[in-house]
């Protein structure tokens, strides 16, 4: 990385989660068929209902992180 535009593309093809390194922020990516005909509140509901799992939340050693 340096000074200035970093850009990154991405063309998810399905819905995915991420995490930053130490699992303290989630993130979710919802794709859509058609950006100009979205459902706002089915996708609202979808997240509201999203349950962060132990996988999601546990190192790859077994415990919670600590930092």
């Amino acid at each position: 990385m340096s000074e200035g535009n970093n850009e990154i593309y991405l063309t998810p093809s399905e819905d995915f989660r991420f995490a930053e390194e130490n699992y303290n922020y989630f993130g979710y990516v919802k794709v859509v068929k058609d950006i100009e005909n979205i459902n706002m509140d089915e996708i609202k509901n979808e997240i509201k209902t999203y349950k962060i799992s132990d996988t999601d939340y546990l190192y790859a050693g077994g415990q919670p992180s600590c930092h």
